[in-house]
């Protein structure tokens, strides 16, 4: 009998060690400095402790991280710490039986505790039943409006928004979690759904044994061509086709996603192969349907999973994570006057940081120091540069650490004509452009032109505005030409857009 206990005991302690390196154990944001998000100062963020057990992972987050978030148009909501503890397991299984719907609400979690939503926003047509005769999206429960497409107006920069209980939550890829635009490494691990599987961003390897090139994982659902919907709205301009979830039929074989939108492959955090889920994202960077999950999980969710769950008593370790370099968030520059540059940035953990160097040039290339900040346990920063004159200037961060390794942030441009009293903030632009144009006497037409002459983007200054934001994410990459005009004076400048 005592051989048997030792050999129980020997099992589960052998067990617990091996799920110290666990994916869901380890991925996990931790906030163990008791930071709070740079824009709701009074909400901590990120996940602020993580259990586990031989079979789960447990951890409390707030559901509100560590980057700003807000504002949000037509959203009157307002974020609030969650503060939830879930559970994931650490043996996702295939459910093989009838398969769970992924259903309102919170189906996961991002690696900072913010809950992940899916396609759906809460609304449907009529209380009809869809007629959709293939697609795992045929659930019975109607024509299902598309989050992304009603919803959309209200993300913020980040692609996140707070629900009527103040949930902060992305239906699609989290912008600010993660670089989207790393194309030539693995995506890294940005969630794990209640069934356990992880969630990596858009893209893996080629061939799902680990093999062949980087590449960008596609989904498999495919718009529908139709002009009418069965039981459905209209095909109109009301109800184009896309602002419904039913539109996007799965087709096998158009990407390389199956119908829940994942795939068994390897991984670099399982290189004996996974079941993993992408956020998957088309060419130009646009988020692709379903975004993250579709309808149903791939595997067995564990009863329990997404409620506030009680921590056991006993059989549970605290995963205390190791102290991480820091991560730059939302580094951006706004033109206060004719003459000042105000550079912001926001940071998560900062634990190893030596300095922050503020750099600066004309030509993105000779960038020199103009600035240092000395790390000060805070979420985010501000530097003025009021030194600028007429011309185009580049900026960066140059993170120095303890140990001497040195990163840098993306490059953010600023150009400054007086006499035209036309700025483009943020030029290279990839999700959001902001203009500035001073004659706030007028009212002023602003056109994007592409290199063709089209038009691409529309839109109007109102009398007494001068600065005013656009979203440019469905623009394609490219060359482009600002316009403004006041009836009377046209202004133009040149613009970049960059997905990636």
């Amino acid at each position: 009998m005592k051989f048997y206990l030792l050999i129980c005991a020997f099992m589960v302690s052998t067990n617990i060690a091996n799920a110290q390196t666990h994916p869901a154990i380890t991925s996990w944001i931790q906030n163990r400095t008791g930071a709070v998000n740079p824009t709701y100062t009074s909400l901590e963020c990120n996940v602020q402790s993580v259990y586990y057990s031989s079979t789960f992972a447990y951890l409390n987050s707030s559901s509100i991280p560590g980057y700003a978030i807000g504002p949000w148009v037509a959203n009157p909501n307002t974020p609030a710490d969650m503060n939830n503890t879930s559970k994931f397991t650490l043996s996702p299984s295939v459910n093989n039986g009838t398969k769970t719907n992924t259903g309102l609400g919170a189906i996961g979690l991002w690696t900072n505790g913010v809950q992940i939503y899916n396609a759906k926003d809460g609304q449907h047509w009529n209380n009809s039943t869809s007629a959709m005769t293939s697609g795992i999206d045929n659930s019975g429960a109607g024509w299902n409006r598309n989050a992304y497409y009603w919803e959309g107006v209200s993300f913020d920069n980040c692609k996140g928004h707070p629900g009527p209980n103040g949930g902060y939550h992305h239906h699609i890829s989290p912008a600010c979690l993660y670089n989207q635009s790393a194309s030539s490494t693995h995506s890294p691990i940005i969630g794990f759904a209640w069934d356990g599987f992880p969630i990596y961003g858009c893209y893996g390897y080629t061939n799902t044994n680990g093999t062949g090139a980087i590449k960008r994982i596609t989904s498999s659902y495919v718009l529908s061509t139709a002009t009418s919907r069965l039981n459905g709205p209209p095909v109109n301009s009301t109800y184009p086709l896309g602002s419904m979830c039913e539109d996007y039929v799965y087709t096998a074989g158009a990407g390389d996603l199956d119908q829940y939108n994942g795939r068994t492959c390897v991984t670099p955090e399982y290189p004996g192969g996974t079941y993993a889920y992408f956020a998957t994202l088309d060419a130009n960077g646009t988020p692709a349907y379903p975004f993250v999950l579709a309808s149903q999980y791939y595997g067995t969710v564990p009863a329990g999973s997404n409620t506030n769950v009680t921590i056991p008593s006993t059989g549970v370790t605290q995963y205390i994570a190791a102290t991480l370099p820091v991560i730059i968030y939302q580094f951006t520059a706004k033109m206060e006057n004719d003459h000042t540059v105000s550079l912001y940035w926001s940071v998560g953990s900062e634990q190893q940081v030596k300095q922050y160097e503020v750099q600066r040039c004309n030509n993105a290339i000779d960038f020199v120091t103009i600035n240092i900040q000395n790390p000060l346990a805070k979420s985010s920063y501000q530097v003025s540069d009021a030194t600028v004159q007429n011309g185009k200037y580049y900026y960066r961060i140059k993170t120095v650490d303890l140990d001497g390794s040195i990163k840098y942030s993306e490059v953010v441009t600023v150009s400054i004509d007086n006499k035209k009293h036309l700025l483009i903030h943020n030029n290279p632009a990839r999700d959001i452009l902001t203009i500035q144009e001073d004659d706030a006497l007028t009212l002023r037409n602003i056109d994007i032109v592409d290199m063709s002459g089209k038009i691409v983007l529309h839109a109007k200054m109102a009398i007494g505005v001068t600065m005013q934001s656009f979203d440019i994410q469905t623009i394609y990459s490219g060359m482009y030409v600002v316009r403004i005009s006041n009836g009377k004076t046209v202004q133009t400048s040149k613009l970049v857009i960059r997905k990636y």
